[in-house]
Formats: structure tokens, sequence, C-alpha cells
């Protein structure tokens, strides 16, 4: 019996420690409500600080004009590598160069005999 005693004991004193901590935390989350809300708003809401950040950074990386975003550096590269396959083609097809592909092409063309006669 006296287990019993002991056990009711316990069980009512954590069922009170229980209601105090939900009475005290009731209380003090029911004045921050507010002052949460505005926090979360702050940062998560559609003038929060993330989509600043994100809208920023959506600019910065798609803006045309800017050699660091994604099409001014794809731009800035495809122009880099025009530029090289342009002075190589004019390379190739320089005549008054005996060693490009066209005089080598043309060289021999002169001097290959007509086939099948």
């Amino acid at each position: 019996m006296a287990l019993r005693g002991e056990f009711d004991r316990l069980s009512d004193a954590m069922a009170a420690w229980d209601a105090k901590l939900t009475q005290g935390l009731d209380g003090r989350l029911a004045s921050d409500r507010a002052s949460v809300a505005q926090t979360l708003d702050r940062y998560l809401g559609s003038k929060g600080e993330i989509a600043a950040t994100l809208e920023g950074l959506r600019r910065d990386l798609a803006d045309p004009r800017s050699e660091a975003s994604i099409p001014g550096s794809v731009a800035k590269e495809l122009e880099r590598k025009c530029a090289s396959l342009e002075a190589r083609v004019a390379t190739s097809l320089d005549c008054t160069r005996p060693e490009s592909e066209l005089s080598v092409f043309l060289r021999q063309l002169r001097y290959c005999p007509p086939q099948g006669s």
C-alpha cells in the first residue's frame, strides 16, 4: 500500500509540474507571438531578407550585361572561342602561306595525275 501511495504522490507532483510548465510556456509564448510572427515575416515574408537575397542572386546571375552572370560568362567564352576559331580558319585558308591547309590541298590537286586515264 505504501508503494501505491508513493506512486500516486509522484504522479500528482508530475501532473502539477506539467501544468505549471505548460502555463509558464503559454504565458511567455503568448506575449512573444507577435514578435515571433514579425521575426518570421522579416526573414520569410514576401519582402523579407531571404526573398531579397534570392532576388539579388537571380539578378546578379541572370544579368546579361554583367560578366559575372551566367549569360555574361557564356557570351565571353563564346567570343573567346569564336575569335580563336576565326584565326584558325583564316590561317587554314590563307593561300599566301605555303604551309596552310588550302595551299597544301591546291598543290596536291595540281600535281596529282588524273585518275582513270
